[in-house]
């Protein structure tokens, strides 16, 4: 018996509402918003956030941390610059359904719009974390990258096969150069 198709192939989506007070949440999947679609949101309040709780439960090493953190400080600067209308927070957040709570309220935000981490550790630590803070009554809306939405429906099985897929589809080369 083989392994069970994937069928969640469309995610679901909430609306943006531009009247809402919005946070752009930046996180480590999503290093460039400046060159994303996000490039021409208005947000009101930007935050950086990094997910360091899991990066520890998940033993990265120390040059992986620092990295990480680098690269953070790095999305926070240009940020900064790409929506100068926006009020910065001072510092990359750790990633906790608490202090984030805390933040959230504290700031009246209504809405939060971030790029969509598709798999791994910090999709599911998002997940979690916001059904944590439901009951704050805040709007999440995900933003999906165009190259994603056009190949997430091959995604159906392991990676050799979604690799066939995209060489048949045209998405990757026939051959891969050397």
């Amino acid at each position: 018996m083989g392994k069970p198709e994937i069928t969640q192939l469309n995610v679901s989506q909430t609306e943006y509402d531009p009247s809402l007070k919005t946070l752009l949440l930046i996180h480590e999947d999503d290093l460039s918003p400046e060159a994303s679609s996000l490039k021409d949101l208005k947000p009101d309040l930007l935050l950086v956030a990094a997910d360091r709780l899991t990066w520890r439960d998940l033993d990265f090493t120390e040059n992986k941390v620092s990295w990480l953190n680098e690269a953070l400080a790095d999305a926070h600067q240009r940020a900064a610059r790409a929506f100068p209308e926006a009020t910065i927070h001072s510092e990359v957040l750790t990633l906790r359904a608490n202090s984030l709570a805390v933040f959230f309220d504290e700031h009246n935000i209504t809405q939060i719009v971030m790029m969509r981490p598709d798999i791994g550790y910090l999709q599911t630590r998002l997940i979690e974390m916001f059904e944590d803070i439901g009951n704050q009554k805040i709007n999440i809306h995900y933003t999906d990258r165009e190259e994603d939405l056009q190949i997430r429906s091959l995604a159906t099985a392991g990676f050799f096969g979604f690799w066939k897929k995209l060489i048949a589809s045209g998405v990757l080369p026939k051959k891969v150069p050397k």
